[in-house]
């Protein structure tokens, strides 16, 4: 199979076993890619999930940028107007919104409560997409996939639905689902930040940018300014004035 894959211009990029079971091991999961395609990076790795491993691998597409062409980034925001925040108080000083049953438990009262809540709290102040103009210079994001970005969505629904559920096989799943959306993440950037740096022209600037991202500093520095104060009290902050006296 392997001379065929060879003979029709393709290669297999994993030679290693990618499928365990109790007797044997196999490359029986693979990709496929052209012969011309120099991948750079790879990543093989078990998630405990089942006898597959995960397969990965980054292709040598052209970068992109998070809008890149006009500077833009997109946010989810709340909008949290007088009018509104007085609606959602009124409705919590009705005493009829959020009723307590004395024939249920306490965590069931309060599971009750807490979806009348997020219920409300979604209606009166639900969550906007605003577009907001980036104050630095647009980062690459290679490494946020689309897969990454749907169990991020999900992860995010179970933690809610973890929430007010009090089935323990399912919190346990959730806590797993977390611990492996995690590794994934981790891998990812990884395998992002390899690229990157790789691929640079002056690595050691690359790298530090990677650093600097993952801390969150800005590479924009804060103008600083020498500011004199006369005897008529007139401030100066001319650098040519100030040089000059």
């Amino acid at each position: 199979f392997k001379e065929i894959i060879d003979c029709s211009g393709f290669q297999l990029q994993f030679n290693e076993p990618t499928r365990f079971t109790q007797s044997s091991s196999s490359c029986i999961d693979n990709i496929i890619t052209r012969s011309s395609y120099n991948v750079c990076f790879r990543l093989n790795f078990d998630l405990d999930l089942s006898d597959h491993n995960t397969i990965m691998v980054n292709l040598p597409l052209k970068a992109k940028c998070e809008n890149a062409k006009d500077n833009f980034i997109l946010i989810k925001k709340r909008i949290y107007s007088k009018e509104n925040t007085e609606i959602f108080v009124d409705y919590l000083k009705n005493k009829y919104s959020f009723s307590f049953n004395d024939d249920l438990s306490a965590d069931e009262n309060y599971n009750s409560f807490l979806q009348n809540f997020l219920m409300v709290m979604n209606c009166i102040f639900p969550q906007k997409t605003l577009r907001r103009k980036s104050k630095s210079k647009p980062v690459l994001l290679n490494w946020v996939t689309q897969g990454i970005k749907i169990s991020s969505k999900r992860k995010q629904e179970l933690h809610w639905q973890a929430k007010t559920s009090n089935n323990v096989q399912f919190k346990n799943y959730v806590k797993l689902y977390k611990r492996i959306f995690k590794r994934v993440v981790k891998n990812a950037k990884v395998m992002a930040n390899s690229l990157y740096i790789n691929k640079s022209d002056n690595k050691s600037r690359a790298a530090w940018q990677v650093v600097n991202r993952e801390l969150g500093v800005s590479n924009v520095k804060p103008e600083s300014k020498i500011v004199l104060k006369g005897n008529n009290g007139e401030e100066n902050n001319n650098p040519t004035l100030i040089a000059e006296k």
